[in-house]
């Protein structure tokens, strides 16, 4: 039985966590908690909430960044079971029944231009995070694939670890596996120890960043959330969100006692680490769906001194392609805010009681505008307000104003003379219907248009 053969190369090279966890499962072998997520190389499954489908049973909704293993699964457990329903056949599947013998298969399952052919091939035992799991391992056959076969594996207490070619992990064929890399069950954290980034979210601190209308963020108290857990308040405009950091992970506090991961800084570059629906009360209907992607740890020169720097990107899917970049310093938080149209970054910063400045030479970098230009409103979707920034290279005369689809003005947010340099100006749209709007800016002999989502 090949499981046999890679299971120590495997977990002895791959596996080598730092931390003992205890998990407490919420049935034998396969766990299926409302945000445990499973971290593979490459893309981010999360289990999002419990679904009651057509045939009346509740299944967990499991969302994933790739589609390797489906874009959407349902499933649950039942007396060593796993079942998944599958909506497009709107019928239940036995996937993996761990009562099985080696050898026997578990099902055989008919898809609308392929048939599944599920087997159970063994059954050990070896230290997985910390202490011994038991370890299943399953071959997934596809009538439509000519010799090929996928291996998945699964561990007590984590759900499936890989899922590949088990043999291709040994050099025996080329690899098409996707390994765990780190996992949260049941809100504790597994994953290796990595070099970690600190993010002071102390009361008082605050940054000031200039390009692209230009903000500054602020802390302005911890806060209790009914999650029982402790919240730094950052405050920038109208916007408020509320942060924490738990060793290499920075949550963010959603609403309704959930959080959602908002940077790990363990995950490698090009790592998906999270994966979220855009409203918490919108599961079913998941119309805009946020990837946070890490750009991974490296150096940079920060108010005078070489810094570990993190960057992540925050992209909404799939209708909105203006992916966000995030930068942020060790020891000195946010310095950087960019997209395709441009930057703002740090100027000054109070970390801690320490005042930072740039010098006079770094601030040439911040110079006046040398064209026109309308930039993209963020946040984008939102929900109420966002923020509109455009840039004037000289003194002018604007207007900016909102429209809805028909072409009917909704709001006018500028009409007046405004100063050359970097602008920005805050629609609350707390009165106006969730749909898709668009903001026109007229400058001198300027004119552009951007479309923007208000979700409600």
């Amino acid at each position: 039985m090949k499981a046999k053969m890679f299971v120590a190369v495997l977990f002895a090279t791959s596996f080598s966590f730092a931390e003992e966890s205890t998990v407490t499962q919420a049935a034998p072998f396969y766990p299926l908690h409302v945000g445990d997520q499973w971290e593979f190389r490459g893309f981010l499954s999360k289990a999002m909430k419990d679904t009651v489908m057509p045939n009346g049973k509740t299944y967990m909704m499991i969302l994933h960044s790739d589609t390797i293993l489906g874009a959407t699964r349902y499933e649950r457990t039942d007396s060593n079971k796993v079942f998944r329903f599958n909506p497009v056949t709107m019928k239940e599947e036995l996937w993996f029944d761990f009562n099985k013998e080696p050898g026997d298969t578990v099902n055989v399952i008919p898809q609308l231009d392929d048939t599944i052919s599920i087997r159970f091939e063994g059954m050990m035992m070896d230290t997985v995070i910390g202490r011994v799991r038991n370890l299943w391992c399953f071959s997934e056959m596809h009538s439509s694939y000519i010799l090929h076969q996928e291996d998945i594996l699964i561990t007590d207490s984590l759900g499936i670890v890989f899922y590949g070619d088990l043999l291709g992990i040994l050099g025996f064929a080329d690899s098409q596996g996707f390994l765990l890399t780190g996992a949260i069950i049941d809100g504790k954290l597994l994953r290796k120890s990595y070099p970690s980034i600190y993010l002071p979210l102390q009361p008082g601190n605050w940054w000031t960043l200039n390009g692209m209308g230009g903000s500054t963020f602020s802390v302005a108290k911890d806060t209790l959330m009914p999650n029982g857990k402790i919240y730094a308040n950052l405050i920038e405009g109208y916007s408020s969100e509320y942060l924490r950091q738990e060793k290499n992970y920075v949550f963010r506090y959603v609403g309704d006692g959930q959080e959602e991961v908002e940077m790990d800084f363990s995950a490698p570059a090009g790592q998906v680490y999270e994966i979220a629906f855009w409203s918490s009360s919108n599961y079913d209907d998941p119309k805009y769906t946020v990837i946070r992607q890490s750009s991974g740890i490296s150096s940079d020169v920060v108010f005078s001194q070489s810094r570990e720097v993190y960057s992540y990107g925050v992209d909404f899917r799939p209708t909105i392609d203006d992916e966000m970049i995030y930068t942020y310093a060790d020891s000195i938080g946010l310095i950087e805010i960019s997209n395709y149209m441009g930057s703002s970054k740090v100027s000054e910063a109070n970390v801690n009681g320490k005042h930072y400045s740039l010098t006079s030479v770094e601030l040439r970098q911040n110079i006046q505008p040398k064209d026109f230009s309308l930039l993209q409103n963020y946040p984008n979707p939102f929900n109420p307000t966002t923020i509109i920034c455009y840039r004037l290279p000289e003194k002018a005369h604007v207007t900016l104003k909102i429209y809805d689809v028909l072409g009917q003005e909704i709001a006018t947010l500028v009409d007046g003379v405004k100063e050359a340099g970097n602008q920005q100006e805050l629609w609350n749209a707390m009165d106006v219907a969730g749909g898709i709007y668009f903001y026109r800016l007229h400058a001198g002999r300027f004119t552009e248009s951007r479309k923007m989502v208000l979700l409600k």
